[in-house]
């Protein structure tokens, strides 16, 4: 548990600097374990199924992320799984 309390503070973090600092690029590196184990192709209209601590920390991450970011249109970001 406190692996993901953990992750999700050092996010946390990093989303409050961007919220009031520009930056012209971000790199998220999360994971395909976000993702249900299916048959077919995973894609990013595929519904994310987190299911153990460090999955949901990593998709907790992603949508703070994209909550700090979205404000700004400037920006570039990508979230690498």
């Amino acid at each position: 548990m406190d692996g993901l309390l953990d992750n999700i503070a050092m996010v946390a973090n990093v989303a409050r600097f961007v919220e009031t600092h520009p930056v012209e690029r971000l790199v998220y590196l999360s994971t395909d374990g976000i993702y249900p184990m299916v048959d077919s192709a995973v894609t990013e209209e595929t519904p994310a199924d987190p299911d153990a601590c460090y999955t949901i920390s990593k998709y907790a991450g992603e949508r703070l992320l994209q909550a700090a970011l979205k404000p700004t249109v400037a920006i570039s970001y990508l979230i690498l799984t």
